[in-house]
């Protein structure tokens, strides 16, 4: 959503971050309003502050992840995704991230994995679903894809 990354949204959350320059949620928001933006150096910027401030902080660990991918840094966005897992293991927007990362690097396995442990979870994220779906079509298990499918949208 473009609307959460726009100039006024951003001001609002400096704004904010002024006036609580120690709380590390603040930069966590606004550097996923710097990604949606598409100012990603913005947006590791301010991850990587909220977790100096917070180093147990596991959805800032995953929001940076998911921008290092988008930089095409995947180790670093695996090494992310990992400790944002290690530190929450029931975190399923970690898993869902680092299965998409697992998938388009050909580790369908390991990506399969991640997807059933967002699902195992009770995710109401329809990206588990969907991409767990894709890897069942891809494996010619029709079935099973069209149930996760199904899910998905339900979901979206």
């Amino acid at each position: 959503d473009k609307a959460q990354g726009s100039t006024e949204n951003i001001s609002s959350l400096s704004a904010v971050i002024q006036r609580n320059p120690q709380d590390p949620e603040g930069y966590n928001v606004r550097g996923s309003a710097y990604g949606r933006g598409g100012q990603y150096q913005a947006a590791l910027k301010d991850f990587d502050t909220a977790i100096q401030l917070n180093p147990n902080f596991y959805q800032a660990y995953s929001n940076r992840a998911l921008i290092q991918r988008f930089l095409g840094n995947q180790e670093a966005a695996l090494a992310d995704y990992n400790r944002s897992i290690q530190i929450n293991a029931n975190y399923d927007a970690a898993f869902i991230g680092r299965g998409n990362l697992y998938r388009k690097a050909g580790r369908t396995q390991d990506a399969f994995n991640d997807f059933q442990k967002a699902i195992q979870l009770d995710t109401t994220d329809a990206r588990a679903y969907h991409n767990r779906g894709l890897i069942y079509q891809s494996q010619g298990q029709h079935k099973f894809a069209i149930e996760d499918f199904s899910t998905a949208i339900s979901l979206a």
